[in-house]
């Protein structure tokens, strides 16, 4: 993952506002003279329990000291965990640690803003570059996660020139007075400002939207008036945890947007600000403060922000109206959007005209616009920076979608932006393709976005998960067969659409409501493909999946009818991966895996687990693909007779054929049977119908090792 330079999510305009009328009283001097003012400040503490703790620490020490001091680089924890995989100690078999998926984040690099060169947007003032660093860490320390903080540099140096007259010393310029009672760390936010710092620069930000600037305003009142109650709260109050996301999502929502693309989420916003203050009167009551009851106030906003807008749109031009955008790529997304935004129902009949007429206006004059109904423009999503897992070309995040005023829990995953930009026809084609398909064992995709950057898509949120992770709790061991033929008949969809799946693992088999499977990621072979020559990210990921795929696959040019008798091989591997809560192969690595695949060894036996149904999943799995069974239809045949046997160790009055049932029953169920026994085995005719097994096949030991768990929907 690269290192990325974070951008400032709150503005420095009014502090550097307040620095300048300092200066405008005291002596006056010529419009070239500089000044500048160098100090150190006082040390700064070592070790703190948590990066929260840090960040309250952080903070204080800013308000203390009258200085600004802010996140230059993150290095996040997938990436410092991938160097570790690929270290040279891990290659060698030697222990290595990894960080918790918990953690923040693995090491910030932390510089002053007010000493940072450049000119801001709104005041003219140059700063030279103030030399004070701060590094805070990730560590280990006595069986615990800590953050420990270096401090390189601990001089300041900040001083201004060009244009206006020189200020008294930063630090009694720039301090602010001190509240009352103290900030709350906004955490959702990069480098964790203080609310009161947030809600004082969302001042001028309402102004940058007029016709959503009343509303907006009022809620910032609210935020204000609320505050002093909330941040005396403990941290862990549910209260406060509401009050932050309110401040988190008020700031996301304010960013700048052209005109047009602020006609066409105009309902998003009016909605999303009404739902923030429902939020804040949830608060205000919880502690018996006055709160909100204008039943009226949602269509005085939509009145306010219709007429303003209709006067913006009005006076401006067709081409102003283009011109905004930089490049087609992002005035064809904002189109997208308005088309999208003509279905809301809950908007005016005047609002609906304007977008409308607006639209025709301004497609005279571009070429013929692509729309398809699965298309969610960005404003309607919002999902959390965590990321839940990592694939081979992209990442998944848990958020929310609001759709025409309704709210669902989704999975959006990005693409890598390092292939964003060579797959977009790829990708539209693949969402094209997985929109028609309709069925309870394909994971539902509500949309995506193909030109956004980065690409997403939008599914359904698997609430139980993975399926090793579901098999990883003892109690729904015994629905082993069961769960597998739902996601057989998942794959028999896909291949009766004459799609093979591609990435078949049980990370990609997921367990949705009811306990129904649901097949996710398939037919990404292309953007798979660009992903492993394009992306560092997808590298080890690529690298890994592998391990559940035949050897026929890996030569260079195979037919690509043989990609559906791949998928059998896979869901053989997928039952293994269940059965041994491992990847595939787990003690052989990434380098040396495709050497052991290719050369057709076969998979140790795992324990608890009867004679038929080894012999059933080991030749899913036969290294020579003529061997396997034909079809995902033969599967599904030999998979209601493990079925048929499962139901009957829970009901014994279930119908069974005589010999299947007293084979099937009698014995213990998997999991349950601890002797290991041999691998070649004679199979029953009445369960097999004839197939024999191969003897003197190769094995490998593959004993368990702990493994990374897979996350949802990746």
């Amino acid at each position: 993952m690269k290192r990325t330079h974070d951008e400032d999510h709150v503005e420095l305009a009014g502090a550097l506002t307040s620095l300048r009328s300092e200066s405008a009283h005291g002596d006056a001097v010529s419009a070239t003279t500089s000044a500048s003012t160098s100090f150190t400040g006082p040390s700064i503490e070592k070790r703190h329990a948590s990066w929260t703790a840090w960040a309250k620490y952080l903070d204080d020490y800013c308000n203390s000291n009258g200085v600004r001091i802010g996140i230059e680089f993150t290095d996040s924890i997938q990436k410092r965990n991938i160097e570790m995989r690929n270290s040279k100690r891990a290659k060698d078999g030697k222990f290595v640690r990894f960080l918790p998926q918990g953690l923040d984040a693995y090491r910030r690099s932390y510089v002053c803003h007010l000493g940072r060169k450049g000119r801001t947007r709104d005041i003219k003032v140059r700063r030279t570059a103030c030399p004070f660093k701060l590094v805070a860490k990730s560590v280990y320390n006595d069986s615990k996660w800590e953050v420990e903080v270096t401090c390189p540099n601990p001089r300041h140096i900040h001083s201004e020139a060009t244009g206006e007259p020189a200020a008294p010393a930063c630090v009694e310029a720039e301090a602010p007075p001190k509240p009352s009672i103290q900030s709350i760390p906004i955490e959702g936010l990069k480098g964790s400002p203080c609310s009161r710092r947030v809600l004082t620069d969302m001042a001028p930000r309402c102004k940058r939207m007029p016709e959503n600037e009343v509303m907006c305003t009022r809620l910032l009142q609210r935020l204000n008036n609320l505050h002093d109650s909330v941040a005396s709260l403990d941290d862990k109050d549910a209260r406060k945890q509401i009050y932050i996301d309110v401040i988190i999502r008020f700031v996301k929502l304010m960013h700048r947007k052209q005109l047009l693309l602020r006609l066409a989420s105009s309902a998003t916003v009016v909605y999303k600000v009404h739902e923030l203050h429902d939020k804040l009167n949830d608060v205000a009551r919880e502690l018996e403060l006055s709160h909100e009851t204008r039943r009226d106030q949602l269509k005085d906003d939509q009145d306010e922000q219709y007429a303003k807008l209709k006067e913006l749109i009005t006076a401006a031009s067709d081409r102003m109206l283009i011109n905004e955008f930089r490049g087609d790529h992002k005035l064809h997304e904002a189109l997208m959007t308005l088309t999208h935004g003509l279905k809301w129902k809950s908007q005016s009949s005047e609002m609906l005209h304007l977008k409308r007429a607006t639209l025709a206006r301004v497609t005279k004059i571009l070429p013929e616009l692509t729309r398809v109904d699965w298309f969610i423009p960005r404003d309607e999503l919002e999902y959390e920076e965590k990321i839940i897992g990592a694939g081979t070309f992209g990442e998944a995040r848990l958020g929310a979608w609001l759709h025409y005023g309704n709210t669902k829990a989704v999975v959006v995953k990005q693409l890598f932006k390092e292939i964003d930009s060579y797959s977009g026809d790829t990708f539209f084609k693949q969402l094209e393709i997985w929109n028609k398909l309709e069925d309870n064992h394909i994971l539902k995709l509500y949309g995506g976005s193909h030109i956004n950057r980065p690409q997403l898509y939008v599914c359904e949120y698997a609430t139980g998960g993975n399926l090793r992770g579901f098999f990883g709790k003892k109690e729904n061991r015994t629905r082993f067969w069961r769960m597998f033929q739902q996601a057989a008949q998942g794959l028999q969809v896909l291949h009766l659409a004459r799609i093979p799946h591609g990435a078949l693992k049980c990370s990609n088999i997921l367990v949705g409501d009811g306990d129904t499977v649901k097949l996710t990621d398939f037919g990404f072979r292309s953007v798979r493909s660009l992903s492993a020559a394009l992306s560092g990210d997808a590298e080890d990921a690529t690298a890994n999946a592998i391990r559940w795929k035949p050897k026929e696959v890996l030569e260079e040019n195979f037919n690509e009818e043989l990609l559906y008798v791949a998928d059998i091989y896979a869901i053989g591997m997928c039952m293994i991966e269940a059965l041994t809560q491992q990847d595939p192969f787990p003690k052989v690595d990434n380098n040396v895996v495709v050497e052991v695949i290719r050369k057709g060894e076969t998979y140790k036996r795992p324990d608890g687990i009867l004679d038929a149904e080894w012999d059933f999943i080991s030749r899913l799995c036969n290294s020579d693909y003529s061997l396997r069974p034909k079809s995902i239809n033969e599967v599904l045949k030999e998979i209601s007779l493990f079925v048929e046997g499962e139901q009957g160790r829970e009901d014994p009055a279930k119908s069974i054929t005589g010999h299947t049932r007293q084979q099937l029953v009698e014995r213990p169920p998997l999991y349950e049977q601890h002797g290991r026994t041999k691998h070649n085995v004679s199979v029953d005719v009445a369960i097999h119908d004839g197939v024999q097994m191969e003897d003197d096949v190769t094995e490998i030991d593959t004993s368990a090792t702990s493994t990374t768990s897979r996350a949802i929907g990746i």
